[in-house]
């Protein structure tokens, strides 16, 4: 599901080419994106604390798991992008 979500993000970027490119709304959208990400990992440690669960992790893990997080979609996005070939001949 996440590779044909990312594929059709791709194949509809082109339909939008008559929009302008926006640095500065590119910026913010990524530290949106980061932050969103940092609180929903640091949203579910803790609700695993609360809920009498012993969580071991370091800060250090926390930061590698919310890292992780972010550049999962953008490995599936790129091997969408390595997807090739004629269809026309298994129709």
């Amino acid at each position: 599901m996440e590779a044909f979500v990312f594929s059709y993000l791709g194949l509809t970027f082109f339909s939008y080419a008559q929009f302008e490119f926006s640095l500065g709304f590119f910026a913010i959208e990524i530290c949106v994106i980061m932050f969103g990400r940092l609180l929903g990992t640091l949203g579910l440690v803790n609700l695993l604390k609360i809920c009498k669960y012993d969580a071991k992790l370091t800060t250090r893990e926390i930061i590698f798991i919310w890292y992780a997080g972010m550049i999962r979609g953008a490995i599936a996005f790129g091997l969408v992008l390595r997807i090739h070939g004629n269809n026309e001949g298994n129709r």
